[in-house]
This record gives structure tokens, C-alpha cells and sequence, in this order.
């Protein structure tokens, strides 16, 4: 706010702009506008946003993860390609769904028949039966299990939880707290070590399920 002492507006009072002009114990007072609220959104446009806000927060906390399994990606960061495939498949979706997530994307093949099971000791178990058909599955293909934990706002991983020929991968966790509501996720990774470096194949991420920690028993 500016006050002038007789000034050259002299008496001049009103609106110039976005500015307010009036006299105050006989000094002229300028005032700017307050700026205008943006309007809040509704309708099928809040619905979009309150999606990608719910998107957005699971790709948070696995933002580490992602890292390794959307490194390969072009022109994004692998977060970023993360969050906007996953903002796309909730959106063709219809709604948020932790089971339609993708926390990796590639041509090998998933596991069939899993079942998962969560341990008193923490410990994620996780055997499948089968490979998927109709994409590549070497028996040397590594298991990666990739755990969100909501509650504490992050996640866990291990890139070396087990081999697809062994049908079976585990993992202990360190950072979950009784009553704490788990997501968890299992792919296959291939290393290939070329001249280039390192290169990463990949199967598309699999929901296993959700596993809740047990509380104490008293």
C-alpha cells in the first residue's frame, strides 16, 4: 500500500486497474485488488485430479524402485514415465485400484498360479507354479518383489528375492509397523551385460494381493 501527501492525483478516489484510489484522514491511499481465487474444480474435473492425486502418491513412494525398473525410458524421468503411464491405465480404468498399478513394463513373461503369504516374522513369502505363455521366461530370470506400505508413506524392495526355476521368492521386511496395510507386487528382471553397460529386461509388475501386519497379540 502507498500513501501520498498531496500528491499530484490530488483528490483523485475510484478504481485504476487493479487499483483502488481513496482519501484516509486526508492522505490518498492507494490499495491493490485482492488477486482472485482460482475456482475450485468439479465435477468429472475434480474426479481427474483427485485420480492422479491418488496415482501420484503410490509412485512416490516407490520413486527409488522406479529408478531401476523405468531407467530405460526416453525423454522422462523414470518417475515421471511411471506417473503418467499409471495416471493413463486408472483413467481407462475408471477409479483407483492398487491391483492396476505398473511399477514396471516389459516383454517377459509373469508368474501363473502365485499365492503370497505374509509371515509372523515379517517375512513376505511369495511360489508360483507356471510362467505366463506367449512371452520369453529363462529359468535364470531373477524375481523382484517390490512391497508399499502406505501407512508409513513409503516401500520396500528386494531386486534378489529369488529365480523363476525356483518357483519361490522371499523377503524380510525392516520398516513395517504392526497394523500396517501392505501392497505387494512381483516381476522378473534379466541383466544384460553388453558393451553399453547394463540393460535391464523386464516383466510387467503383478498385484499379488494386500497383507496386513498383525498387531501384538496381548
Amino acid at each position: 500500500m502507498a500513501i501520498l501527501n498531496n500528491g499530484p492525483l490530488g483528490n483523485l478516489s475510484g478504481k485504476l486497474g487493479n487499483v483502488v484510489i481513496y482519501t484516509l484522514n486526508g492522505k490518498v491511499v492507494m490499495r491493490s485488488l485482492p488477486s482472485k481465487k482460482r475456482a475450485k474444480s468439479k465435477g468429472k474435473q475434480k474426479a481427474s485430479q483427485d485420480l492422479f492425486t491418488q496415482v501420484m502418491k503410490p509412485m512416490q513412494f516407490a520413486r527409488e524402485f522406479l529408478r531401476i525398473s523405468f531407467a530405460g525410458v526416453q525423454g522422462r524421468s523414470p518417475y515421471h514415465s511411471a506417473l503418467s503411464l499409471n495416471a493413463r491405465l486408472m483413467a481407462e480404468y475408471g477409479s483407483f485400484s492398487y491391483s492396476k498399478l505398473l511399477f514396471s513394463q516389459g516383454k517377459l513373461a509373469g508368474a501363473t498360479e502365485v499365492s503370497l503369504c505374509l509371515h509372523d516374522d515379517q517375512t513376505i513369502d511369495v511360489t508360483w507354479t507356471g510362467s505366463e505363455a506367449g512371452k520369453p521366461a529363462a529359468e535364470t530370470d531373477g524375481a523382484v518383489l517390490l512391497v508399499l506400505n502406505p501407512g508409513q508413506k513409503g516401500a520396500e524392495f528386494n531386486m534378489s528375492a529369488g529365480k523363476r526355476r525356483e518357483g519361490h521368492a522371499a523377503f524380510k521386511l525392516t520398516a513395517a509397523q504392526p497394523g500396517d496395510k501392505l501392497e505387494v507386487y512381483l516381476l522378473f528382471m534379466e541383466v544384460d551385460k553388453s558393451l553399453a553397460g547394463l540393460k535391464y529386461m523386464m516383466s510387467d509388475s503383478q498385484w499379488l494381493g494386500s497383507a496386513e501386519v498383525e498387531l501384538p497379540k496381548t
